[in-house]
């Protein structure tokens, strides 16, 4: 018999497995694509003295909105995306990376809306 905590991996190595899964789920420019929405996010927040991770729901609105008239409905989109990949990940802004775990089905690249995303955190 084994003991528990020999078969038990550590959180360190959770986070190291979840890293690489992240890191593959998407592609580079994808990456990097969430990495600079989460910067002009958090840019927004600082400029409206708001706290980007976690945000309020009103924030993002509020975001979106000053938004809209300066940027296509894709990137905007994409930087929904990317926020709630950020907040359902716990994933700081200025890292790399931070994309959802879940990959998008064949749905979701014809164009065909989706459900919004909800993430159990919290």
């Amino acid at each position: 018999m084994t003991d528990a905590a020999e078969t038990t991996p550590t959180v360190a190595d959770l986070l190291a497995r979840a890293r690489v899964y992240v890191e593959s789920s998407h592609a580079k420019q994808t990456l990097e694509a969430y990495a600079a929405d989460g910067k002009h996010f958090t840019t927004w927040c600082d400029e409206h003295k708001r706290r980007s991770l976690p945000a309020a729901p009103e924030m993002i609105i509020c975001y979106l909105v000053e938004t809209t008239d300066s940027y296509r409905l894709a990137t905007l989109d994409r930087r929904l995306a990317s926020i709630s990949s950020y907040h359902c990940s716990g994933t700081s802004w200025r890292s790399s990376g931070g994309a959802t775990i879940r990959r998008r089905g064949p749905e979701a690249r014809s164009g065909a809306r989706r459900a919004p995303h909800r993430c159990s955190a919290g």
